[in-house]
């Protein structure tokens, strides 16, 4: 699939039909978003940080301690779009960033949306695919299922499929460089592997947001990061106190836990521990 199928190139404001779009399938490409000057720095300091984690090891050097990268998860032009998407204040959950290499692996059906255990999609989250030298059918092709935002599912549902097409399925194999797609964190998507690309690697950057005012899980070591950007950019960035914002986020360790001792529904175990609460407080 080409980029007409997945134009909505108007970068700001968005309008009804982008919005529609977003609601219902999930997912909106702007091609060419990002500036063939802006392309080349980003490009640059992946570079720099993949040489990085040949040091610290794969993911021990995170973009957000890279110059040249972690300005971009308070790009601007990309905050205007997601103030009119959550239409609520958000915060950056964590930030994903890779070079691919010719041979690269794929990645099998999946969600990103995080929630312990998923039994909704009351709360949003997006994520931002920056793909910066757009996709041209080497390396990797993104694959997405159109409508599986609504469906309440693990995020491993489908893993047995691997990244065979699926009902609905579409592939995007035939963008430009620079372009970014926003797709909800609960839509299925995958990265289906092609040969190719020897001497053009793949540069992939992943930036996921939540709404606020909702308690998402994230692992410690993502919190103690949001903390430190929060503080040390607070001063340069407008963005950098409300976007690195590790109080709309909580540890899930504990979490996993209490549901791991749950054999039957859990809704009906909180009802009766709430009920007997109450009981006890009427009590005293």
């Amino acid at each position: 699939m080409n980029v007409t199928e997945l134009d909505f190139s108007n970068k700001t404001p968005l309008n009804s039909e982008q919005l529609e779009h977003l609601e219902d399938r999930g997912f909106l490409c702007f091609p060419s978003f990002l500036e063939n000057q802006e392309i080349d720095v980003l490009k640059e300091a992946t570079d720099l940080m993949m040489d990085a984690r040949k040091i610290e090891g794969s993911r021990g050097f995170r973009p957000t301690q890279q110059s040249g990268l972690v300005e971009l998860a308070t790009h601007p032009r990309v905050m205007a779009l997601l103030s009119q998407i959550f239409d609520s204040e958000f915060a950056m959950h964590h930030y994903h960033g890779v070079r691919q290499e010719a041979g690269c692996g794929g990645v099998h059906w999946h969600h990103d949306y995080e929630q312990h255990p998923q039994s909704n999609r009351n709360g949003k989250m997006f994520h931002v695919f920056f793909y910066l030298d757009g996709l041209n059918g080497t390396v990797g092709d993104l694959m997405l299922i159109p409508g599986t935002q609504h469906r309440v599912m693990s995020r491993d549902a489908l893993t047995d499929m691997g990244t065979e097409d699926m009902p609905g399925s579409k592939v995007v194999d035939d963008i430009p460089p620079g372009t970014i797609v926003i797709v909800h964190s609960a839509l299925f998507h995958a990265r289906r592997a092609k040969p190719g690309g020897e001497g053009k690697p793949r540069y992939f950057l992943d930036i996921p947001y939540c709404q606020a005012g909702v308690k998402w899980p994230q692992d410690k070591g993502w919190a103690a990061e949001l903390d430190r950007l929060s503080r040390e950019r607070s001063s340069i960035d407008p963005w950098a106190e409300k976007v690195f914002n590790s109080n709309h986020f909580y540890r899930p360790g504990p979490v996993g836990e209490l549901l791991a001792n749950y054999s039957g529904s859990m809704g009906y175990e909180l009802l009766q521990k709430t009920t007997l609460l109450e009981t006890s407080k009427g009590l005293d």
